[in-house]
């Protein structure tokens, strides 16, 4: 079993120049969630430090960019981000439980990423940083957002904005306010408070993905087995009693069906027939 790692500074291997501080918990496998962070100053070390105790609680590992930046190029962590992601392919973790997080300009940034991250980002945490006005509206399968604003932060409208906006569109959505200025949280639960609550909303996600498919799957087909043999059986049926009935129900039935509309002039003409011959004894007895 790996042992628990932390690590100041690690060097991508597609680009050695995007590092990144790093966090493994005791035991990491391909069932571990990954939290990757993205602070606005670049600070790899101090922001991985401020989950670290959330991390080792719950047992997630944490990449943290030292190259991510804001108040400048969104490129600039946007290359950040990608080296990340990349580099993600060598840390033991769960790829379906990938968690962004940043703080002011690069909360802003995930906004920017989760369309083109849809279904590879299970959860997204910002501080500080609303969803960019220019953006499209949010769409119906938006990632969950766990928010966190201070008291004296100067988004903390935006912040607010935001978490109406999730309401109204259906998405699973939290604000959480603390007593402070703008930046990254200073409540000690900040890590654990965020992370149980992505962790329950991904393990509710799949329940319903489960229940939805499970049942989509098995009944319609449980419907057919049933009804099929019924209507098969029900046809089996009426065919055999029309085909032993008499001529007249036989002679009712095909002149309401035009396939067997050719033995209906046989049986018109036998009545036509007797009634002719009916017709000429009663002319001689009459005679």
């Amino acid at each position: 079993m790996a042992a628990e790692r932390l690590e100041a500074r690690v060097p991508t291997r597609a680009d050695p120049a995007q590092q990144y501080a790093l966090y493994l918990p005791d035991g990491a496998s391909q069932r571990t969630p990954l939290l990757i962070v993205l602070d606005p100053r670049g600070r790899g070390e101090m922001a991985r430090d401020l989950v670290l105790d959330g991390a080792r609680a719950r047992g997630w590992a944490v990449m943290s960019s030292w190259q991510s930046r804001s108040d400048t190029q969104e490129g600039v962590t946007l290359r950040a981000l990608d080296a990340l992601l990349i580099e993600s392919a060598n840390v033991p973790h769960d790829p379906k439980r990938v968690y962004l997080t940043g703080m002011s300009g690069t909360a802003k940034t995930l906004w920017v990423v989760a369309p083109v991250l849809r279904g590879k980002v299970a959860g997204l945490i910002g501080s500080a940083g609303g969803r960019p006005p220019e953006l499209p509206p949010l769409a119906s399968d938006a990632p969950p957002f766990f928010g966190w604003t201070g008291t004296t932060d100067y988004n903390f409208q935006e912040m607010h904005a935001l978490d109406e906006a999730l309401a109204r569109n259906g998405t699973p959505h939290r604000l959480e306010v603390y007593d402070g200025p703008h930046g990254w949280p200073a409540s000690p639960g900040f890590a654990r408070r965020s992370r149980g609550w992505t962790c329950r909303r991904c393990v509710r996600a799949r329940c319903r993905v489960m229940r939805h498919s499970s049942t989509r799957a098995w009944r319609p087909a449980r419907r057919m087995r049933r009804r099929r043999p019924t209507r098969s059986i029900a046809g089996a049926c009426s065919t055999t009693a029309r085909a032993t009935s008499t001529d007249c129900v036989t002679s009712r039935r095909s002149a309401r069906t035009p396939m067997r509309s050719t033995a209906r002039p046989k049986c018109v003409g036998c009545v036509r027939s007797k009634q002719g011959c009916a017709t000429r004894k009663r002319a001689i007895a009459s005679d």
